[in-house]
């Protein structure tokens, strides 16, 4: 009986099996020796080819790899992706600061030989794969993760800004300008729409945040009052100057101020007119403020009545004083130029007490 001739598949086979045994057997020296002398002999022969026998090639080449990452499964996808980046790690810690440089500098020169040769349909394909991508990664990544990553990406950022010198800076905001400028020309009406509604929503995030902060810091602000700090030279605050004179009371007045707060439009009394009180106040200390006057029943409505502290319970922590309050004097004082000044007297039974607000508001 003749002997039976083995398939190219069976002898294929057989000879990957001994490649891989030797290839297991075998150190690093002879490794690295025989992956040298693979790599020149495919340069040699990428040398040789032609343009088209070269885009054949990666067609083919590009084919093979969807064909196989279609068929691969997650699992299998995720010990691909940690294989390759464990691998890619251990070449750039080997590599020299001259070794990165050229491996830099031929990406950068491949990357932009390929985006050259692409087409406007190309480029967007490109560009929605890969923001499709980021916002999947992005989707997927934690708070914690993310804090880290804009960390290191602002970091790295400052680190490579503060090696630039003056040259490299301006050549590389000239690139910038250069690149807004071709990518600005190319887009679509719509891509243009899409970038500006997108710029504003950015913008009117950070008002939003910035107004936020401003808030925070100005809340309860007049209870807080610090006479080292230039309340009017803040953005948030829009006083101006008292150049607006009564016509009532010849008091001096903010230009939007509310008609009326100084002396209700002539109505009320202002403090000169509660000089000669203030004095016999003062000066005998036999008088009763009980007895002076006419003794009315206040309503819930006079504000600092006793029935509307008794409504109000909040307004005690506000000023507790006001709980033994017998008699209330407002008496208003002429403003001094943008501090607004008012003093309090509050009249108790044989005591005066008498509180300053000085840029407080109540």
């Amino acid at each position: 009986m003749p002997k039976r001739s083995r398939s190219q598949l069976s002898r294929n086979s057989s000879q990957a099996r001994a490649s891989k045994i030797r290839r297991n057997e075998e150190s690093s020296s002879e490794t690295e020796n025989r992956l040298s002398i693979h790599r020149q002999y495919v340069a040699q022969s990428r040398a040789r080819e032609s343009s088209t026998e070269r885009s054949q090639r990666l067609a083919e080449q590009n084919m093979r790899t969807a064909q196989i990452r279609a068929r691969e499964s997650s699992l299998q996808r995720s010990q691909r992706l940690a294989e390759q980046n464990v691998r890619t790690s251990r070449v750039r810690a080997r590599e020299s600061s001259l070794e990165r440089s050229e491996r830099l500098a031929d990406q950068n020169l491949r990357t932009s030989q390929a985006r050259a040769r692409e087409s406007s349909l190309e480029r967007s394909q490109r560009l929605a794969q890969q923001n499709l991508r980021t916002s999947q990664v992005r989707a997927r990544e934690s708070s914690l993760k993310r804090s880290q990553r804009l960390t290191e990406q602002n970091l790295r950022t400052s680190h490579v800004h503060a090696r630039e010198s003056s040259t490299q800076r301006l050549q590389r905001l000239e690139e910038q300008n250069i690149r807004n400028i071709q990518s600005r020309t190319r887009e679509s009406s719509s891509e243009r729409f899409q970038r500006l509604q997108d710029q504003r929503e950015r913008q009117q995030t950070s008002r939003a945040r910035s107004r936020n902060q401003v808030l925070a810091h100005s809340n309860r602000s007049a209870f807080r009052y610090d006479p080292q700090i230039d309340y009017a030279q803040q953005s948030s605050v829009q006083i101006g100057d008292m150049n607006k004179i009564c016509p009532k009371c010849s008091a001096k007045k903010w230009v939007d101020e509310t008609n009326g707060m100084c002396c209700a439009s002539g109505k009320r009394l202002r403090a000169e007119e509660y000089i000669h009180l203030r004095d016999a106040l003062n000066q005998d200390g036999n008088v009763d403020p009980s007895n002076i006057g006419q003794r009315v029943i206040l309503p819930s409505s006079f504000t600092g009545s006793p029935r509307y502290l008794h409504e109000k319970p909040r307004r005690d922590d506000l000023c507790p004083k006001l709980r033994e309050t017998r008699l209330i004097c407002h008496i208003y004082v002429q403003p001094n130029g943008l501090k607004l000044k008012r003093n309090y007297y509050l009249i108790s039974d044989l005591s005066i007490v008498m509180t300053s607000f000085q840029g407080c508001f109540i």
